[in-house]
This record gives C-alpha cells, sequence and structure tokens, in this order.
C-alpha cells in the first residue's frame, strides 16, 4: 500500500467517525427535547411559549402576557367595586364612568387568551366584568317602548337644544337647523356675549316670541325661545350657573321645562357641579305636574346624575325611544352622549333625534313630547323624589 493510500484511507475513516459523532449528538439533543417537551404536555403553556421556549426573549414574554392581563382585570374590578361603593363620589371616577361603553371591552379579549390558555382563575374573574359591563350598558340596548295612547288627542311640543359652543360663530347655521326641524321651543346654551349681541341685534327668531326677552334676558347662558306661550319662567342658580324653568302652556294644560348647562366635572369645578346637581335635583323632584328636562347635563347615562334623576321618578328619553347609543360629544366624532332630556310619568316620548349643530362641539338634541291629559296619566311614583338630589361627596 502506497503512502498516499494510506493517508486516504486515515481521512475517509476521520471523516466516517466525525459525521458517526454528529449524528448521535443530533439523536441525543432530539431525546432531550422530547422528555423536557413531555414535562409540559399536561401544562397550560401556549403553543407559542412552547416553539419558542429556548430564547430568554420568549419567556419574558410567557410571564409579561399573563401578568399585564391579571393587571388589566383587576384594574377593572377596582373600577367596578368604585362605582357601585362610590358612584361618581370624585371627579376620576366621573371621568371614568363616562366611557363605560368603553371602559370594560379589554375584558373581552382577556377573556379569550385566558380561554386559549386555560387560565381559569383569570377565565373567571374575565367573564365578571363582561357580565358587569353588559349589565351597566343594557339600558343602550333595550329597544323602543311604545309610548301610551291618550283616550283624546293631546297637542305634541318639539324642542330643540344646542350647546352653540362659545367659541362659535356659525349664528345662523344653527339657527337655520333648528328652523328645519320645524321646533314648538328652541333652546340654546353657551351664549357666551358674541351671541347675544346677535340675537339682539338682528333678532333672528321672530317666530317665537315667548320665552327670555332679549331687551332684559335672563343672566347665564341660556336661552329659551318659544312660539307657544310662556306662563311663567325664572332662573334657578346652582353652583355658579343658572338654570331655565319654563311654563310653556299647551292647550289647557301647561308643560314645566327645566332648561340647563352644568358645570363640567373637573378638578378646579367639581364641586360647583355637585351643587348645581344637588339643587337643580330637588327643584325637579319637588315638582308633581308634566315636566321635561333637557340641556347639556355634563353627565353621561352611566353616571351618578342620571341614576337619582331617575330614582327621582323621570325617565331618559333616548332609552325611552330605543336610542341609548346615540352620542353628542365631541362633534363631529363623539364618542359619549352629555346632552340629554328627561321626562316625568305625566310625559310621553314620541322621538328623540341628533342633529348636526353647525360649529358646535356639540350634537343638537331633538325631543318630541306630548302631555298626557289628565284624565289619562298614570299615577306619578314620588317616593324616590329625595334620591334624585345629588349627595355631595365624601370626605
Amino acid at each position: 500500500m502506497s503512502e498516499t493510500e494510506s493517508e486516504q484511507r486515515i481521512a475517509t475513516g476521520a471523516a466516517g467517525k466525525k459525521e458517526t459523532a454528529s449524528a448521535g449528538e443530533l439523536a441525543s439533543r432530539l431525546a432531550g427535547f422530547v422528555d423536557e417537551d413531555a414535562r409540559f404536555r399536561g401544562g397550560e403553556l401556549p403553543l407559542w411559549s412552547r416553539l419558542g421556549r429556548g430564547g430568554s426573549g420568549s419567556n419574558r414574554g410567557s410571564v409579561l402576557i399573563p401578568t399585564l392581563a391579571w393587571c388589566i382585570v383587576l384594574s377593572l374590578s377596582a373600577i367596578a367595586l368604585l362605582r357601585y361603593f362610590w358612584h361618581d363620589d370624585r371627579w376620576p371616577l366621573v371621568l371614568l364612568n363616562a366611557f363605560t361603553l368603553y371602559l370594560y371591552l379589554p375584558a373581552y379579549a382577556i377573556l379569550a387568551y385566558a380561554a386559549l390558555t386555560r387560565r381559569r382563575a383569570l377565565a373567571g374573574l374575565s367573564m365578571a366584568m363582561i357580565a358587569c359591563h353588559l349589565v351597566l350598558i343594557w339600558p343602550d340596548l333595550r329597544p323602543a317602548t311604545s309610548p301610551a295612547t291618550a283616550t283624546r288627542q293631546s297637542r305634541a311640543v318639539r324642542i330643540y337644544f344646542a350647546n352653540v359652543h362659545a367659541s362659535n360663530r356659525n349664528l345662523e347655521g344653527i339657527l337655520s337647523e333648528a328652523r328645519s326641524f320645524d321646533p314648538d321651543v328652541i333652546v340654546l346654551a353657551e351664549m357666551q356675549r358674541w351671541w347675544w349681541r346677535q340675537m339682539i341685534s338682528r333678532n333672528p327668531l321672530p317666530d317665537y316670541p315667548y320665552g327670555t326677552n332679549l331687551a332684559r334676558r335672563n343672566a347665564g347662558d341660556l336661552g329659551v325661545f318659544s312660539r307657544l306661550p310662556v306662563r311663567s319662567m325664572k332662573q334657578i342658580a346652582a353652583g355658579g350657573r343658572f338654570a331655565l324653568q319654563a311654563d310653556i302652556a299647551v292647550d289647557d294644560d301647561a308643560l314645566r321645562l327645566f332648561a340647563m348647562h352644568s358645570p363640567r366635572p373637573t378638578p378646579d369645578t367639581f364641586d360647583e357641579y355637585q351643587r348645581f346637581w344637588d339643587l337643580v335635583g330637588r327643584a325637579v323632584a319637588a315638582d308633581q305636574g308634566p315636566v321635561v328636562v333637557i340641556g347639556d347635563f355634563n353627565a353621561t347615562q352611566y353616571s351618578r346624575v342620571h341614576r337619582q334623576l331617575q330614582e327621582g321618578g323621570l325617565r331618559s328619553a333616548h332609552e325611552e325611544r330605543g336610542r341609548g347609543l346615540a352620542l353628542s360629544w365631541p362633534n363631529p366624532f363623539p364618542l359619549i352622549r352629555i346632552d340629554q332630556a328627561f321626562v316625568s310619568p305625566e310625559v310621553q316620548c314620541l322621538a328623540v333625534q341628533m342633529g348636526e349643530a353647525p360649529g358646535s362641539d356639540h350634537k343638537s338634541l331633538i325631543v318630541e313630547v306630548v302631555v298626557q291629559p289628565p284624565g289619562d296619566r298614570p299615577q306619578a311614583d314620588h317616593s324616590g323624589a329625595e334620591g334624585s338630589k345629588i349627595d355631595p361627596p365624601g370626605d
């Protein structure tokens, strides 16, 4: 055998040993992976965690995702408990509750994640938050109720309300929209100096001679303009603002209209917000006749204001007409509804509609109501009248 042939045999043998060693090492590693995987077959690790278990980033993800999910669902649980025990007692709670329609949506995604990863405790708490959410928004989802029919014809009254926005200069746009709905009463809020000057100098609503006297106008930023006679009108000073109470003649009867623009529930004005609704709530609850309450409440349907007005015997016009999901602010892409209308048991709401209110940051609100004749009116329940006032904030 030559020296060259000997070297070739040695090289071939070494390569064979190396290939054998590599195959053996691969088999050993594969067996180790299978043995290790067997320990997780009965566990709850998701598929994506198993596939990437060898990397440090994947390990962090397998801890981060469930931790984040628990933090979110526990936070939602705390908000739900605060709503139950201290409903709107502080301004941050008012703001959180205002977005109830969206606030609990993460619980739905967390429930899906918990179901896929078989995390029973997380799934159970997520389901509880979803149930809470559905209970809270159920009034918004209900269909319209059938209005009661009167034994004799009753006159319908249509009311147009708009927060015009103080810096808005599109007076003709607002009034043109109001006229297009052919309302019997027009209520405008946030009428600052420029708006009053324009209304006084131009008198753009000659067909609405009753209500606010432009020559000796009421204080505040509200104006009521009616083509139906207004028997009496007075101001209610509350929380640095003024609400208006107008008694509007409807055939042989009278409809009492409360028009309002509430302070905002912000850190600087939260006490004023509370005082306003305490005083206005008492005034509304003390009334025993046909009542409509309309305006910029700066409070949503999930607020304590809304709840306590209902406890005082009033009904939400939006809920009665199946428009619970109607939104009004901010215009033109509203997220919440803070422009509201309520009616007393002696009044039936026939229609609710949202307008555009050109130039304003609020949608306009149009409601049509009918005052039931005395013989057809249900027995009003004022047993909860005291609950209609807004409780002072807790200590």
